[in-house]
Formats: C-alpha cells, sequence, structure tokens
C-alpha cells in the first residue's frame, strides 16, 4: 500500500519529472542525428529517459521484496566507507537541489512500521538505479565502441553520478534505518523486562 504524500511534495515531484523528461525528449529530438556535436545535451537525455522507465517499470516489483532480502558486507554495515567517499557531501547537495524531490516517499518517522516502509523504499530506489546504472553503462560502453568517444565519456560520468552515488547513498541510508530499528528493539526489550536502559 502507497503511503500519502502531501500536496506540496507530491507537486514538487511532478513538476521535476515533467520538467526533466520534456527536456529529454527535446534534447534526443534535437541531437539524435547529429550527437556527437551535442554529446552533453544527448547523453543527459538517454540518461533520464533510462531512469525514468526503469523506475516505472520495476516499482511494483521491487516493492514486494522483502527488505531483509537486502544484505549489507561487513565492510559497510557501520557505513564509514560512504562517509570517507563523499556520500555525506552527495546527500547535502541533493537535499538542496530539486533532484532531492526525485522520491517524495522517502520520508518518514520513528514509527517501526514506517521504518519498515521506509526500507522498501530504500531497497526500491537502490535496485531501480542498479538497473539504470547498467543500462546506461552498457550504453557507455556501446557508443566508446562504435566511435562516440565523448557519448560514452559522458553517459559513464552520468552514471556514476546519477547511478553509482545514488546506490551508495541508499546502503549508508539503509545502515543507519536499521541501527534505528535496532536501537527501537533494544529499548522495547528493556521496557518490557522493566530494566534500565543505557
Amino acid at each position: 500500500m502507497m503511503p500519502e504524500v502531501d500536496r506540496r511534495s507530491f507537486a514538487k515531484w511532478l513538476s521535476v519529472c515533467w520538467l526533466a523528461s520534456v527536456l529529454s525528449i527535446s534534447g534526443l529530438l534535437w541531437t539524435m542525428f547529429y550527437p556527437d556535436r551535442h554529446p552533453v545535451a544527448f547523453a543527459l537525455s538517454i540518461s533520464w529517459i533510462v531512469a525514468a522507465v526503469v523506475a516505472a517499470l520495476t516499482r511494483a516489483a521491487l516493492l514486494k521484496r522483502a527488505p531483509s532480502r537486502f544484505r549489507f558486507a561487513i565492510w559497510e554495515r557501520e557505513g564509514r566507507v560512504y562517509r570517507k567517499l563523499g556520500i555525506g557531501v552527495f546527500s547535502r547537495v541533493l537535499k538542496r537541489t530539486p533532484l532531492g524531490w526525485l522520491n517524495p516517499y522517502l520520508k518518514f518517522d520513528s514509527d517501526k512500521l514506517e521504518l519498515q516502509r521506509l526500507l522498501r523504499e530504500m531497497g526500491y530506489a537502490e535496485r531501480a538505479h542498479l538497473i539504470g546504472g547498467a543500462i546506461t553503462l552498457a550504453f557507455s560502453v556501446g557508443y566508446g565502441l562504435t566511435g562516440h568517444i565523448q557519448i560514452g565519456a559522458c553517459l559513464l560520468m552520468l552514471t556514476m553520478v546519477a547511478h553509482i552515488y545514488p546506490v551508495m547513498l541508499q546502503r549508508w541510508n539503509r545502515g543507519r534505518v536499521l541501527r534505528l530499528i535496532r536501537r527501537q528493539g533494544r529499548k522495547l526489550r528493556c521496557v518490557s523486562l522493566d530494566a534500565g536502559c543505557s
């Protein structure tokens, strides 16, 4: 079941999606016959269209996956590796641009059921970015191998910024939510045992 989103968040999401989609389709029509003349515009257009299509087609299936199916490697559980790679800076930049409006469902309060829903949303976002990143990377390699080096390089950079960093952000945030759930569980156990909680 989809959570309710306030009208303002929904309006922001809708405006960013429509504007980016219109610009991407226009950019693709403008550059498709001579993409090497405008490699950045062409790559941005392809990248957004791939991301939008993947997000729309995979949402229902990926949200059904249990949060427990998304595993962490030992080295990433505490999130230190992501902090060293600058994910905190990426997160702050994202929050201060319209790109931060792209998924209005990634908001929560501290209710346990709400945190479980949030984990599903994060899992969906992570997997959708992995799929979109793989497709964009394939385009990058394909264009690079066929002599369109600038387009391939632009798509490679977009794969990094638009997919790899968002995947890292979701994994970093998911680790934080899981730690919050564990803390809540410890507090509940303390209360049920009538013990003092540290």
